[in-house]
This record gives structure tokens, sequence and C-alpha cells, in this order.
């Protein structure tokens, strides 16, 4: 009688194999006879299980494997008797095989007392279970490290790009912030020193008419003349002040900051330059400083140009 072993799953599925031998040793080892593959059978132990043949019955026994040995989905302890198409798993999860006994060749199916009693003193020894176990373990551990670790460096490399494209997008807003602080500073300090040319404006335009009064009442012709001359010239000069004093210019950004644009162009992987740029009409064309795009030197040409409209996300 011969036992014939169906892979129904694992890296052998759809395999055959079939031993003539009374003792029959299932695992991940290479000297084993029902032999899984050491990668990715991880579930299976080094020497998982051992079938022994007594005369007409054939005996499985698990060897101390990690993870057990189960028949038709019941875990065996001790000896148990396996029938024609019962199925060995091995490892609740692990890869099955379909038993089956098949006829021989006459005279196969004497077996030795000390062939027998061999057979049994190599499975019975408790001694040799923890090393397959410990194989078995180190194999399964040094796996999952190698998994993990593969994971954690994909990880590695993902975060690390995401911190460099957080850290860009940060300096770019910090020179925005930065850029648009100077430019309100810019504004206040010319709109104050309008408002005092104004102030200065309107004294000196009360002076003069206070001036001309009094020339007016001496009947002094020639001072009149003059007098009106220079006031003429101020009033319009207080004019053009109240006139650009009177100016609403947060009103006039408001009304056009959707058509201001921030440009990034990338010249290099870690050269980046940014720019202010402005739409010019309803197609999207933009005006910016011309060494923005093609450098101090103007003979660059960037590889990469990212535009971001005032407003927009």
């Amino acid at each position: 009688m011969n036992a014939r072993f169906t892979f129904l799953s694992g890296a052998r599925v759809g395999q055959v194999e079939i031993f003539r031998k009374s003792y029959i040793v299932l695992g991940r080892h290479p000297l084993s006879d029902v032999r899984f593959d050491t990668d990715r059978d991880l579930d299976v132990s080094a020497r998982h299980a051992r079938i022994v043949r007594h005369g007409e019955s054939f005996l499985l026994r698990d060897l101390g494997s990690t993870n057990g040995t189960f028949v038709n989905g019941t875990h065996i302890a001790g000896d148990v008797t396996l029938r024609d198409g019962d199925v060995i798993a091995f490892g609740q999860n692990g890869p099955a095989v379909e038993f089956h006994v098949v006829a021989g060749e006459p005279g196969d199916d004497a077996v030795s007392d000390a062939v027998r009693q061999a057979a049994e003193r190599m499975s019975s020894p408790r001694a040799s279970y923890p090393r397959a176990r410990a194989s078995s373990t180190a194999v399964r551990i040094a796996a999952e490290v190698a998994r993990q670790t593969l994971h954690l460096r994909r990880t590695t490399k993902v975060l690390i790009a995401l911190l460099g494209a957080a850290l860009a997008a940060f300096g770019w807003v910090q020179r925005n912030n930065a850029r648009e602080t100077a430019a309100l500073a810019r504004f206040q300090s010319q709109l104050a020193s309008l408002q005092d040319a104004l102030r200065q404006s309107q004294a000196e335009v009360a002076r003069l008419r206070g001036e001309l009064a009094a020339a007016s009442s001496a009947h002094n012709g020639g001072t009149v003349a003059r007098l009106r001359t220079t006031l003429d010239s101020a009033e319009a000069r207080q004019r053009g002040l109240a006139g650009a004093a009177a100016v609403d210019y947060r009103a006039i950004s408001l009304a056009n900051q959707d058509a201001v644009a921030l440009l990034a162009v990338a010249f290099s992987e870690r050269e980046i330059v940014s720019g202010t740029a402005f739409a010019v009409d309803s197609q999207g064309t933009l005006v910016t400083n011309k060494h923005v795009l093609v450098g101090e030197e103007g003979s660059r040409r960037p590889e990469r140009i990212a535009v971001k409209f005032a407003g927009s996300r």
C-alpha cells in the first residue's frame, strides 16, 4: 500500500506525491518527504508531522509544530488513524493536502519490526520538538521582519517626500506673507506721506488766501497778482493731493485681487523661485517679471511652473 498526497493549497497546489515508505515526514525541512515551500508556506514547521504505516493503517502524529495539525478541520493530539480522502491541514490557515491510500506492488506492505521501532523512536522523543519549533519560529520571524522592514522603508520614503513638499509649501507661504507684509508697510508709509503733504498744502493755501486778502485791502496790485498766481498753483496741487488721498485703494484691490497670481518656478529639483503675476485678459494671460521665468541673465529655462491665483485653494 502506498500513500498519495495531493496538495490542495499553498505554494505547491495541484502537485501530487506518492510514497511507498513506512515512515513519512511532512514539513518545510529540506530532508522532509512531503516537503513544503520554505519561503511561502510559513505556517508549516520544519518537521511538522509524521505518518507511520502499521499494516493496513497509516498513523498521523503532530511533531510539536508551531501551528498544529488538523484532520478534516479537527486539531489532532497524539496518533490519529488516517482514512482514504482525509484532508490534512498544517496550521488552521496553512496549506493542506488530501490523503489517499493506493495499491502498491506485491511485497511493498512488508515492514520489519526494526524499521517500525526505529520510526517510533524517531517520532517519540520530545527533545527534537523545540528545535523544530525554534527553526520554524526563526523563519517566520525573519520573514515577518523582512516584510515589516520593507513596509517601513516604503513608508519612510513617502513620509520624507511629504515632509519635503510640506516644507517647500511652508517656505513659499512664509515668503509670500513676508512680501505682502512689506508691500502693505510701503503702502501705509506712502499713504501717510500723502496725508502729510495734503495737510501742508491746505495750510499753504490758507496762508496764501490770508496774504491775498491783506494785499487786496492795501490795494497793492503787483503783490495781489503774484499771490493769486501762487495761490492758483497751491490750490491745483491741493486738489491733486486730495484726489489721490480719496482713492479707495482697498476697494480697487478687492475688485482685482482675483487677477493676482503667485508663480512657483522650478529650475531644478532644489532650485525654486517665486514671483507675482497678473492676469491681463479673460484667457488667463499672465504678466510677470522676466527674471522670474528666465533668471537674472535671461538664459535659463524652467522645468516646471506652478500657478496659484489669489483666493484659490
